[in-house]
């Protein structure tokens, strides 16, 4: 279980920083008091992919944001990707925090995952789940679009709870929904919102970027314009096997 959010044009880190913090600790919205989950914290790591004077830079730390004097950095710098693990797979470790990256053609491809995929343990690279998918999916992406490289090592599993993914690439970000329950429905929706700094993708709304947020439904897929910040929904092929999603504060 994660928080994650994206802005793939970048948003000010003076933005993101405290929004993000309060996802993290579990003080945000609706979703983190659903009486079946209780009060959950994102505490065993974070990562970011972060720009600074024209220079990204992917940062990863197994301590909890609240509690790292390291993420005092992304105030200062612009915000492409931001995640909060809450382990369900493997130890706490730098390792384990999300994103992992990749280099694929000379390009650095980032993924973050929120969920939990036992049909992957114990196969395939990494030490996670969230990690044996991305290994899965990466030597797709020289081939296939990425919703279809998603769809082709997502469409075999059955035994999870979410595959909400965000993958950010060279020339956008996508952003995929798919959970499996649907009593915990709010708790795995991915909401989408245009601001004056560019388009944000989250786990939840967050009210410094406004109350217009629009949420993705269960099994589909979302591109987002790194240059431009225009929205696409692209269609993804994938059952909905959980229902029709719905967000709070949407």
């Amino acid at each position: 279980m994660c928080r994650m959010m994206a802005a793939p044009s970048g948003i000010p880190g003076r933005l993101a920083a405290d929004a993000f913090l309060r996802m993290a600790r579990g003080e945000n919205s609706v979703n983190e008091q659903n009486p079946s989950l209780g009060h959950w914290r994102h505490g065993h790591g974070w990562g970011g992919v972060l720009e600074s004077d024209g220079r990204i830079a992917r940062v990863r730390s197994p301590r909890p944001c609240w509690n790292d004097d390291g993420f005092s950095k992304v105030r200062a710098t612009s915000v492409l990707l931001l995640h909060a693990r809450r382990a369900s797979v493997s130890g706490v470790s730098e390792a384990n925090s999300h994103p992992f990256s990749i280099e694929i053609d000379g390009e650095s491809w980032y993924f973050c995952h929120n969920g939990t995929i036992r049909d992957l343990s114990g196969d395939g690279d990494g030490v996670t789940d969230s990690e044996r998918f991305f290994h899965r999916l990466s030597p797709l992406l020289s081939r296939v679009d990425p919703v279809t490289a998603f769809q082709v090592v997502a469409e075999p599993l059955r035994d999870y709870t979410s595959l909400n993914s965000l993958l950010l690439g060279p020339t956008g970000l996508w952003a995929f929904c798919a959970w499996t329950n649907p009593q915990v429905k709010a708790y795995y929706t991915l909401v989408w919102t245009k601001t004056p700094d560019g388009t944000v993708v989250a786990s939840e709304p967050l009210a410094e970027f406004g109350a217009r947020w629009t949420p993705m439904e269960n099994g589909s897929a979302l591109r987002v314009d790194v240059r431009t910040g225009d929205v696409a929904a692209v269609p993804m092929g994938l059952p909905a096997r959980g229902g029709a999603a719905t967000a709070a504060g949407a």
